[in-house]
């Protein structure tokens, strides 16, 4: 940005006619990327604040897939404990509750078997004609048999509630264990989160903050939603670059503009605008007026070596 200002000045202080240095309108720019990847503090949880614990360097080349901002997980893992803690009580009830439900279930079978064995005993018994016992002795057989048939109902009706019981309960139980798995996994996913990652190949650039132009750096608390860096993209190349507001009526899109690197001073570039903003903006260190946004394409970047975040001096022929 020196060389930059630099050039600004001599580019001002040279001699030239009054009439083509007012139809030149210098203005301050970078190359950027239209593809570049914003990398803003994720929501995780309950928190809205979150400290920055690394970063990739400024500048250095990422590959689509690396790791580049790492947050706190501190929070998040404290709840990834107590939920791996819920879930494995949960699963030992499970568990505990299969036997237990097990066990009633083969007690239930094996009453049914014996009263069916003891209803099989009455029935013979019953069977024997009266003709050969006294009547006594026949009607208490056939009351027995009519106790056994009861028995045996009964014993039925009680297996039948032990399944039920045992669908019933197991249905709740795991009701509970699919919230633990699912609070379990969420928790997961949000720690996830707080590991950003790179989208495509490009350099690691750090954001400003807003409120007083640092740029973000390993240990600041950042609220959910800001951005602490961004990956442009090297493919869609392009130049932002930015108009006073006493200017900005004079710059229209299909302008032709020259531009010169600050890094590569004896390589011009050519290009034309794109796009201008509607609504302005302070730009911090900037003074106190409004700037508006001035996107520019490259005619042939191709013929130089270019990088995202290189600072670019845009002239452009504006007229009286």
């Amino acid at each position: 940005m020196m060389r930059l200002s630099a050039l600004l000045l001599a580019l001002m202080a040279a001699p030239a006619p009054l009439q083509a240095q007012a139809q030149t309108l210098l203005l301050t720019g970078e190359v950027s990327s239209s593809q570049a990847q914003s990398l803003t503090v994720p929501r995780a949880g309950r928190a809205w604040r979150y400290q920055i614990q690394w970063m990739a360097a400024e500048g250095e080349m990422v590959r689509a897939g690396d790791p580049v901002v790492v947050f706190d997980k501190s929070g998040v893992s404290g709840q990834i404990d107590q939920f791996q803690a819920a879930l494995i009580r949960v699963e030992a009830a499970v568990q505990a509750k299969q036997v237990e439900l097990k066990q009633q279930r083969l007690q239930a079978e094996f009453e049914v078997t014996e009263k069916q064995l003891l209803m099989e005993k009455a029935q013979l018994d019953a069977e024997v004609p009266a003709d050969f016992q006294s009547p006594k002795e026949y009607a208490d057989k056939q009351f027995e048999l009519m106790k056994a048939g009861a028995e045996l109902a009964k014993s039925k009706r009680a297996l039948a509630e032990v399944e039920r019981a045992s669908v019933e309960e197991m249905r709740k139980l795991t009701i509970d264990r699919d919230k633990a798995q699912l609070e379990l996994g969420n928790a997961e996913r949000l720690m996830n989160n707080l590991e950003l990652t790179a989208r495509h190949d490009g350099p690691m650039i750090y954001a400003r903050r807003s409120s007083d132009g640092v740029k973000t750096e390993v240990g600041d608390t950042v609220q959910v939603g800001a951005q602490v860096a961004t990956i442009p993209g090297v493919d869609g190349l392009q130049v932002q670059a930015w108009a006073n507001e006493v200017d900005i009526d004079r710059v229209q899109v299909g302008m032709p503009v020259r531009l010169t690197l600050d890094a590569q001073p004896d390589r011009p570039l050519s290009g034309s605008v794109t796009k201008v903003a509607l609504k302005a903006e302070r730009r911090h260190g900037w003074g106190e007026s409004n700037w508006f946004l001035v996107n520019v394409s490259l005619d042939n970047g191709e013929a130089v070596a270019l990088v995202p975040g290189m600072s670019v001096l845009v002239a452009l022929e504006v007229g009286l």
